[in-house]
């Protein structure tokens, strides 16, 4: 039996939690109300729902999606 590694670069961590989705249907079903709490009880790390309701975990922002961010808000910035 192998173990699957994590990737180590951002974009190959968030690549691999977009194609493996956290599924806690049909085991949990959560309202919004729910999923809320759920993420205040786990401030530290960023989820997401996708429509069929599957949860995902998103990598925490990397230098290179930082500094694109910074780019398009002081464009934003600036523009106004």
């Amino acid at each position: 039996m192998s173990i699957a590694t994590p990737p180590t670069l951002d974009f190959q961590i968030a690549q691999y939690w977009l194609n493996n989705p956290i599924q806690l249907l049909p085991v949990i079903s959560m309202t919004q109300d729910q999923f809320f709490e759920f993420c205040q009880i786990n401030r530290k790390l960023r989820f997401e729902r996708n429509a069929k309701g599957e949860l995902i975990l998103l990598p925490p922002a990397g230098g290179e999606s930082s500094s694109q961010n910074l780019s398009v808000a002081s464009q934003l910035y600036s523009w106004h």
